[in-house]
């Protein structure tokens, strides 16, 4: 279960954010959001100004608020939003730190799952794999995997998976590939 956001209103008086760039930038803080003066004076001396957050192991920034770590991605949903995130977010173009709100959508697990990139142990086309010497194109479809036929030829199979996906995946297709296909 994902983390409780703080409320939107917290947020602004720790944080600004550009919705074209999608960077979260410190702001000075008020007095009250520290334990003690010494600490409010340091955290104000070294923070206002610079960006907030740092990438984790999986690319994702991760903003520290009081000793908690959040995803700057549901930190940018509560503050435009007003509302705790939904468990899943999306980001459309796939990278992690690509937190401009256009970038951002609520997604279900298959929804979040069509908007995949190829997996790097993954050495065909997406929605293909070879099964008794021959190309097998399969492709997810509510919670269920959809056998699309079998194929000489990965390109004929990738092809078929291609045809059968863009139009059942709806606005979360991607192809698999590294370049992003909705720019």
């Amino acid at each position: 279960m994902p983390k409780i956001i703080p409320p939107a209103a917290f947020l602004h008086e720790c944080l600004t954010y550009n919705a074209n760039t999608g960077a979260l930038i410190w702001k000075s803080r008020p007095r009250r959001h520290f334990h003690s003066y010494h600490a409010w004076i340091c955290w104000n001396a070294r923070f206002p100004g610079k960006v907030a957050g740092s990438p984790d192991a999986r690319d994702y920034i991760i903003i520290c608020i009081d000793d908690i770590r959040y995803k700057a991605h549901r930190v940018i949903w509560m503050m435009q939003t007003g509302e705790q995130p939904p468990p899943l977010m999306d980001h459309r173009k796939r990278g992690p730190t690509e937190n401009r709100w256009k970038n951002l959508r609520a997604a279900t697990p298959q929804q979040n799952s069509f908007n995949q990139r190829k997996r790097s142990d993954q050495r065909l086309s997406k929605g293909v794999c070879i099964q008794d010497g021959r190309h097998r194109a399969t492709a997810g479809l509510r919670g269920r995997k959809v056998s699309l036929g079998m194929y000489d030829t990965s390109d004929e199979a990738h092809a078929a998976w291609h045809d059968f996906a863009s139009k059942h995946h709806g606005e979360f297709f991607n192809d698999g590939g590294d370049d992003d296909h909705r720019k």
